[in-house]
């Protein structure tokens, strides 16, 4: 018999017990046979699948050292390995790489004789991204001032943000991966890089990694004026490259003949041709540039004037003249007639005079610059003798009598008196200036009212008679008055005041009898004032503008100036030494204006910021205006030379964008304005104004330019365009029942329109002006030279001109060939228009340069 022992239950070797017993048909017999006996087998068992890694963490691109610990002798392995690589192996320990970030399972199949088994470790694996390291590098590490230096981001694991810093660079910081820096300051500078990702951040400085030198500088200079006359200061100004630090000026015939300052100003005393250098340096090196014979100081021709200390004399009382002239007179040529003497050389004369009358005095001053006269008519007043005044007193001071005068350098404290003569007392005043007065009274009851008068002989006659000569005038004041009061100008005499106050008067006269009261009589000197240094001041006739446009500017400067220099920032030109400019803006913004006023005796300064304001053509915004009812009328047609435009009823109709309305400048233009009544004729008031300064207004002196008051019927008239009038503007058509209609009203009834007026190109029509069907521009657009091929239809003998967008004329030129060449480089870059007039019609085009 055969019997099958499975070893698998009792391992590789065991030792068996076997007991035999038979049987006869169905009885069991007892006798048996027993033996022991030794098996053995083969490795029988099935293998149990297990293993372990080295390491379960790990970063992309890393390793993993798998081990099988599998049970039962297995001498087959599978191994299956998600996200890595390679992502199988049939080795018992194999090494594995993981490049991709993720969680990956990991199983085992193992196999032997006896059979198989499998074990799988789910998420076994962790594979991250490692954070990043920085690291960069830049072109270049050595650079002068204002180069730049390109970095290069050099780190690893990708980042995907970058932090840069840049200490002494433009920018000083950048997100950039790779940024541009300029380095504007000498100096060494560290450069940091901060990098980060979703997996943590690193970073990076390196110390005085970037150093930045100073190049040499390179010597230049300008100046505000190379022409002066002497004594005139000339402002230099430093254009020198590279930064410089110090600054040495030589300047011959100058004052000071040298300076270490920047931007120096020089005064040139004598005349002459002179050289300037300047002399500059900086760490790096120096430079030295000369301008010969750059300074040109000329003597300018005197500027006769005069004073005298007195001007109204008696007979034979002297009179001391002086002169005043400007620019260094050498000689003096004075004549005095009715003077002994009556003719001098001297440079300031003492005359006297004998005989009385009103005489005039000549000087005329030379120098190498010329000559100049001036005179004076009736400049001296010779009186024949002592001036006498009239009696003025009071017959009774015991209630009232003045107590204090106070006016310019008088203060007097008095007692009572019916009359005080206080010529000892001398109040000197300045012709042209304006004085304080204050007058008090002793009463002997506050309740009493008194009136005061104040009166100074200004032409020293002897009364105070004349207009302007009663000075301060007050009636019926229970307390001190006070009052200003400004003496004439070019007044220079000695003459009287009086002082005269009265109680309860409302008349008084400067040779009264007063009842109740007192009067003071005082001595008068009065001077021309001494010159003085101007006041700069200035006013422009507009300030809000359009780019294009011109503003007249205007002096307001005080104290005589005789030179000028003004500043235009944003104009054209930005310099003018005239007293009254006119400039050009060209430029949209706001700009400043500064005037620096100048006389022999010194010099201002005035700014005026954000004075003016220079808009873009075209972008004018205009107030509303309306009727509120067109029930009565309404503009039925308007009529300006050969345009014609019928309309139905409105409140208000904008026109700009449909009609536009072409006029020539210097032109007068019939007007026919046509209303529409629904029922019996109703009084209409008309305006038409036009915005030719085109500041968004219709408020300038010449922008009404019709008007028809109180009528039934069409009205006509003539509109006279300006011969300034340039570009494209606004016009605005009013009719209002019953009243003057203003351009910013909401009105009634009536109705308001508003066109697009155009003064480009003269006149141009839609009847007869022709777009580009026999004009041929090649190449267009280009830089400036153009070739213009002309159909022989237009005849020659034509004009071709040329208008920028603002409607100027910047080129015009007749037509003598079919082909003409245009060389318009010196125009600046932009769109123009060229138009071909012919005798009866005009052709146009747009050339771009560019």
């Amino acid at each position: 018999q055969e019997a099958i022992i499975p070893l698998g239950s009792y391992g590789s070797q065991t030792n068996l017990k076997i007991r035999i017993t038979g049987t006869t048909g169905s009885n069991w017999h007892s006798d048996m046979a027993i033996d022991d006996f030794s098996i053995s087998g083969g490795s029988g068992s099935v293998p149990t699948a297990n293993f372990i890694a080295d390491i379960t963490d790990i970063l992309i691109n890393e390793s993993v050292s798998f081990s099988d610990l599998s049970a039962g002798n297995p001498d087959t392995w599978s191994w299956v390995f998600p996200g890595g690589t390679p992502s199988n192996s049939t080795q018992q320990n194999p090494t594995i790489v993981y490049n991709t970030t993720g969680i990956y399972d990991v199983s085992l199949t193992v196999s032997n004789s006896q059979g198989t088994d499998f074990i799988v470790k789910n998420g076994y694996i962790t594979v991250s991204a490692p954070a990043p390291i920085a690291d960069f590098t830049s072109d270049i590490t050595t650079v002068m001032i204002n180069e730049s230096v390109q970095f290069t981001d050099l780190s690893a694991n990708n980042p995907d943000n970058w932090s840069w810093s840049f200490p002494g660079g433009s920018p000083s910081s950048s997100n950039e991966q790779n940024p541009s820096i300029v380095y504007n300051t000498p100096g060494n500078y560290d450069v940091s890089l901060t990098v980060s990702n979703s997996h943590g951040t690193d970073i990076i400085t390196k110390n005085a990694y970037i150093t930045v030198g100073s190049p040499a500088p390179i010597a230049d200079f300008t100046s505000d004026i190379t022409a002066v006359m002497i004594n005139e200061s000339v402002q230099f100004t430093d254009l020198s490259a590279n930064n410089p630090d110090t600054w040495s000026w030589s300047f011959p015939g100058g004052s000071p003949s040298t300076s270490t300052q920047q931007n120096p100003t020089i005064a040139y005393n004598t005349a002459g041709i002179y050289d300037v250098s300047l002399t500059v340096t900086n760490s790096e090196g120096t430079d030295v540039l000369a301008k010969t014979a750059y300074i040109t100081a000329a003597v300018p021709a005197p500027i006769a004037n005069f004073s005298a200390d007195i001007m109204t004399v008696m007979i034979n009382e002297p009179v001391q003249f002086t002169d005043l002239s400007t620019n260094n007179p050498e000689t003096w040529s004075w004549s005095f007639p009715g003077g002994s003497p009556s003719f001098s050389v001297n440079q300031n004369p003492v005359v006297i005079y004998d005989t009385p009358g009103m005489y005039e005095v000549s000087l005329t001053v030379s120098n190498a610059g010329g000559s100049n006269t001036k005179t004076v008519n009736e400049y001296i007043t010779v009186l024949a003798e002592t001036v006498g005044y009239c009696d003025s007193y009071s017959l009774n001071f015991s209630d009232e009598y003045i107590s204090v005068v106070a006016i310019g350098n008088i203060f007097n404290v008095s007692g009572g008196s019916f009359y005080s003569d206080f010529s000892d007392l001398v109040f000197n005043a300045v012709s042209g200036t304006s004085y304080d007065i204050s007058l008090t009274a002793w009463k002997s009851n506050p309740s009493r009212k008194e009136s005061w008068r104040v009166w100074i002989d200004y032409n020293a006659d002897g009364d105070y008679n004349d207009p302007g000569e009663l000075i301060f005038s007050t009636d019926r004041k229970r307390n001190a008055v006070s009052g200003t009061f400004t003496v004439p100008p070019d007044i220079n005499n000695s003459t009287k005041m009086r002082v005269a106050m009265a109680y309860n008067e409302t008349v008084m006269d400067p040779c009264e009898i007063i009842s109740f009261g007192e009067v003071e009589d005082y001595s008068v000197s009065i001077s021309t004032p001494m010159p003085q240094p101007p006041v700069a001041n200035f006013i422009a006739a507009t300030t809000t503008i359009t780019e294009g446009q011109n503003i007249q500017f205007s002096d307001l400067s005080s104290n005589s100036p005789t030179s000028w220099q003004w500043t235009f920032e944003g104009g054209n030109p930005a310099m003018s030494t005239s007293q009254n400019p006119q400039i050009e803006y060209i430029t949209e913004g706001t700009h400043a204006v500064t005037l620096t006023a100048t006389n022999a005796i010194g010099s201002d300064t005035h700014t005026k910021l954000d004075y003016v304001v220079v808009t873009q053509a075209g972008t004018a915004s205009y107030c509303p205006s309306q009727s509120n009812s067109n029930e009565l009328e309404w503009i039925e047609q308007v009529d300006i030379g050969s345009f014609s435009n019928p309309v139905g009823p409105s409140f208000y109709t904008d026109f700009t964008n449909t009609v536009n309305i072409n006029l020539a400048p210097g032109t007068s233009n019939d007007i026919i304005l046509t209303p529409h009544f629904t029922g019996n004729p109703q009084r209409e008031f008309w305006r038409v104004w036009i915005d030719f300064n085109q500041d968004g207004d219709f408020d300038d002196a010449d922008e009404t330019v019709f008007t028809a008051n109180n009528k039934k019927t069409v009205v006509t008239g003539t509109l006279n365009v300006p011969t300034y009038a340039f570009g494209e503007t606004r016009m605005r058509v009013s009719m209002k029942n019953g009243s003057s209609p203003s351009p910013c009203e909401f009105f009634a009834n009536g109705e308001v329109e508003d066109y697009t007026v155009n003064f480009n190109g003269g006149g141009f029509t839609s009847n007869n002006l022709f777009e580009n069907d026999k004009l041929f521009i090649i190449p267009n657009p280009n830089n400036g030279n153009f070739e213009v091929k002309i159909k022989e239809e237009i005849q020659l003998g034509s004009k071709v001109m040329i208008f920028n967008m603002s409607g100027i004329q910047v080129f015009s030129s007749d037509i003598n060939t079919t082909s003409i060449h245009l060389n318009l480089n010196y125009l600046e870059d932009g769109v123009y228009q060229l138009v071909v007039i012919s005798e009866y019609e005009y052709y146009y085009s747009k050339l771009v340069i560019r």
